[in-house]
């Protein structure tokens, strides 16, 4: 006989899943980017108020164009293709106070340790890692702390 499974709230957990997905995804946007335009490597810049993010040029203050929408590459949770997931926040993040996390011209971040930020959706949380070295993302599993 199997053991079963511990059940999470399947929207809330899934939301806060995806909303990480999400921001692995537009992560790895700003390191192609970074390598492609090595003349001006791009910024992921969180949000003051941990509702979203924006990928920026090097100088961090002016966001680059989404190829695809045309518009500027900012992420609102709640808003636009993240709409579905309102509520969601960022709770952690280990950056500095400007909460930049810069990559270089080989895919590289700016920090000799791993970057960390941690979701949270009405209690349930993910946290994204980037590789100091590679850039390479990973996401935890969900979690209720």
């Amino acid at each position: 006989m199997g053991m079963a499974a511990p059940m999470l709230n399947g929207t809330d957990a899934s939301r806060v899943r995806d909303a990480s997905r999400l921001m692995a995804a537009d992560l790895d946007v700003a390191r192609t980017e970074s390598i492609v335009h090595a003349d001006d490597p791009r910024r992921v810049v969180l949000d003051a108020d941990g509702l979203g993010y924006q990928i920026t040029f090097g100088d961090g203050s002016v966001p680059i164009t989404d190829t695809i929408t045309k518009n500027p590459y900012v992420v609102r949770f709640g808003s636009g293709r993240a709409g579905q997931l309102a509520g969601t926040r960022i709770v952690d993040h280990n950056l500095d106070v400007d909460r930049e996390l810069a990559f270089g011209v080989y895919g590289e971040t700016d920090r000799t340790t791993d970057a960390s930020i941690t979701l949270d959706l009405n209690g349930y949380r993910v946290t994204v890692t980037v590789d100091a070295g590679s850039g390479d993302v990973l996401l935890s599993q969900v979690s209720r702390p």
